[in-house]
């Protein structure tokens, strides 16, 4: 702000409209304490669109990933899949896959709510694991899971899915 004032003022100087017979620049001064004070609020404008712009982001990645386990919610999911699966060539395989923790209402009675969220994390850190970089994981709501498996072929599908299995047992 403080170099556009200055470059301001030496073009202002110049001009024969601000100067007077006596050397009186006052209107100059004027124009000129009125261009910093708009060019100081378009300062201000710029960071508080560009602040407001970092607090959406912000939102709209709050409103899409699950805090516990860092993986989409039921909402993320549905965003980044439909756009994976419009955009993925025909021949490649997919499988949307939809899992539980069987009894974990029971597991969270028995060890306690931090147990249960320990195991949450649990087979959510297992399935990232097993996860391509096209795959796409979500934690629906409490212990359902949806997955997005991307493969050349339902074999290599089905051995993501058996592997990570394996691992989780």
């Amino acid at each position: 702000g403080f170099a556009m004032c200055a470059w301001l003022y030496g073009v202002l100087t110049k001009s024969p409209m601000f100067a007077t017979d006596s050397g009186n620049y006052v209107r100059l001064i004027v124009v000129l304490i009125m261009c910093c004070f708009v060019i100081s609020l378009i300062v201000s404008l710029w960071s508080f669109i560009n602040e407001r712009k970092r607090v959406l982001v912000q939102l709209a990645k709050i409103n899409s990933i699950d805090s516990l386990t860092g993986l989409f919610n039921s909402r993320g999911f549905g965003a980044v899949a439909m756009k994976i699966i419009s955009t993925s060539p025909e021949e490649r395989r997919q499988a949307i896959v939809a899992f539980e923790v069987v009894s974990f209402r029971n597991y969270n009675e028995i060890y306690g709510f931090e147990a249960g969220d320990a195991l949450i994390k649990t087979i959510a850190a297992i399935a990232k694991k097993h996860a391509k970089t096209d795959d796409v994981l979500a934690r629906a709501y409490s212990h359902h899971f949806i997955w997005l498996v991307n493969g050349e072929d339902d074999e290599e599908i089905f051995n993501t899915l058996k592997d990570t299995l394996k691992e989780a047992r």
